[in-house]
């Protein structure tokens, strides 16, 4: 390093750690892509009052969905770095650039992951009157007449859409795939019987499989939900390896300081290490994720790589 490069390096160094001792210095806005009541702009609500207390100041949830939530993405990256703008989304955010053509921005390149906080546990639920009461029999069924079992899933690219396709490839069968614009058309129509099975997230299909209205074939992953614990898991069931959730990251402009997503990133586990929080999140179909800066951007690159190839097996093409 010469002597110009070391000065900019002490002048950048100083500059970070005087914004880290400012910040923040206003209120904080966090950015839901999404329309306000969903699962996304619900988890993050339940943390804005303990954040406001953990930071100091005001924690603003501003909704600004649309164009599969990359309008507030986009936002989000335009946004000034300095840590007072951030954003949430689910983790499927690393595979943006293989089911979106003509993005505006680089989830890689224009954000710094600042922390997980939550997953959602998804569930293959069944219409009651499904033959099949369990994965294996959904197995042996799919293989005698393939491509015939109509499958609902809630778009392209979503946690439910990639659980499915997994789920297909692991047990080496083919469903008659019906895509939806969400999880409400794609609920409807499964209580509706129209449809006979789908992949939910957990706190919106809980009360109809308790109820009668539905019934789970299996949690999706290789261990079973303290969400549910009365699911099998689709580890159990035969399937390893088709573990899937919607987990939810906050994310910040990519030159924000890193004291900066330092302090958020203390302050989010705090919260998340609380009890009360634990008991809060499970009562709405959610678990806590208590994660460090490196570990967040570590499991974003592992999303990435993981749904790599199953997309191109699946040839899903960005649109």
């Amino acid at each position: 390093m010469n002597r110009r490069e070391c000065i900019a390096a002490v002048v950048g160094m100083a500059t970070a750690a005087a914004w880290a001792q400012e910040f923040p210095a206003r209120e904080l806005r966090i950015v839901v892509p999404l329309a306000p009541g969903g699962g996304t702009d619900t988890i993050t609500r339940q943390i804005t009052e303990k954040l406001a207390r953990q930071l100091g100041k005001p924690v603003i949830v501003e909704n600004k969905g649309g164009a599969g939530t990359t309008i507030g993405m986009a936002a989000a990256a335009a946004a000034a770095p300095d840590g007072h703008t951030v954003v949430v989304n689910g983790d499927t955010v690393a595979i943006f650039e293989q089911i979106f053509a003509n993005l505006k921005f680089d989830v890689f390149k224009d954000f710094a992951p600042v922390a997980y906080f939550a997953s959602a546990p998804i569930v293959l639920a069944a219409h009651p009157g499904f033959a099949p009461k369990n994965v294996a029999e959904l197995v042996a069924l799919a293989k005698k007449e393939p491509g015939k079992v109509p499958y609902a899933t809630p778009g392209v690219g979503t946690p439910h859409d990639l659980a499915g396709l997994l789920m297909m490839q692991k047990g080496g069968i083919r469903l008659n795939e019906i895509q939806y614009k969400g999880n409400g058309p794609a609920l409807a129509d499964l209580l509706a019987g129209h449809v006979s099975i789908g992949m939910f997230t957990i706190s919106s299909v809980l009360p109809h499989i308790r109820s009668g209205k539905l019934k789970a074939l299996a949690v999706v992953g290789d261990k079973r939900t303290p969400v549910a614990p009365e699911f099998p898991s689709m580890g159990e069931s035969g399937l390893a390896g088709v573990d899937v959730s919607s987990r939810y990251v906050i994310l910040a402009p990519a030159a924000t300081p890193k004291p900066v997503l330092a302090r958020w990133n203390s302050a989010i586990r705090e919260i998340t290490k609380q009890p009360d929080t634990a008991e809060s999140f499970l009562k709405l179909g959610y678990e806590t994720m208590v994660c460090t800066l490196e570990e967040s951007a570590a499991l974003l690159r592992a999303e990435r790589d993981r749904w790599k190839p199953v997309l191109l097996a699946a040839n899903v093409k960005p649109q």
